[in-house]
């Protein structure tokens, strides 16, 4: 739903005191205490996120530096949904839930564990786009990974980006969720793009997001026939 900058102030002073309230206080009894301890509401600060939507630039969201951001910041939000486009940086802090992937200007692409990438040092180059999703699929080495930390390790429809060499890359669609279709879980989908080749491989919205579209029509069955999109990773000539 697209709003205006009066609607944005109110949604926004709504949704962030109310998610950062949402902290379920379970009970304990006194032979437990020790391992429960409340913490106050500030302590969750770094899980609250917000999803700016910057493709809609006839929008107030499309005014990222000059009203979303100072206000975002003002009411105290650390994490937004953002990245490098084409090339711009939108966002030069780090998020230490995902893993992230970049591709550089020469066509060559790098994946980096959660927590690992040093935002200051990789702005320092030129990076063409960046991913904030995952988790990535190989090893440094192109190997796959035996398991995964991930919470969406199990058997869902999957996009992925696979890497061979600069300028060389593939896109994986795998259909789920379906009677006579489960998915992928991570560790065989891992296996797979090792299997191919890929130098690196990145895991992107997959579930009901998981759609391809060649030639001008949409070749997969999508999970619930799929979901309204505002960006998408495609290849032109």
């Amino acid at each position: 739903m697209r709003m205006q900058y009066r609607d944005l102030n109110a949604t926004v002073r709504a949704l962030v005191p109310l998610i950062i309230d949402l902290i379920v206080l379970f009970h304990v009894s006194p032979a437990d205490a020790d391992a429960e301890v409340a913490r106050p509401a500030h302590a969750f600060v770094d899980f609250v996120g917000v999803n700016t939507h910057l493709g809609y630039s006839d929008t107030t969201y499309g005014d990222y530096e000059g009203i979303l951001k100072p206000r975002l910041l003002e009411l105290g939000v650390r994490h937004i949904r953002d990245g490098t486009f084409n090339g711009e940086v939108l966002r030069k802090t780090a998020n230490a839930l995902r893993d992230n992937c970049l591709i550089y200007p020469d066509g060559s692409m790098v994946t980096f564990k959660r927590g690992k990438m040093d935002v200051r040092e990789v702005v320092k180059e030129d990076i063409w786009q960046s991913f904030l999703f995952g988790p990535a699929l190989l090893k440094a080495d192109g190997s796959p990974y035996e398991k995964f930390s991930s919470n969406i390790g199990v058997a869902n429809p999957r996009s992925v980006i696979g890497y061979f060499a600069p300028g060389h890359f593939c896109f994986v669609l795998v259909e789920g969720r379906q009677t006579n279709q489960k998915g992928l879980a991570l560790v065989p989908l891992s296996n797979f793009m090792s299997e191919l080749g890929c130098a690196s491989a990145y895991n992107l919205d997959g579930g009901q997001s998981a759609m391809l579209w060649f030639n001008g029509q949409l070749v997969n069955n999508p999970y619930k026939g799929g979901r309204a999109l505002t960006d998408i990773a495609y290849i032109g000539e």
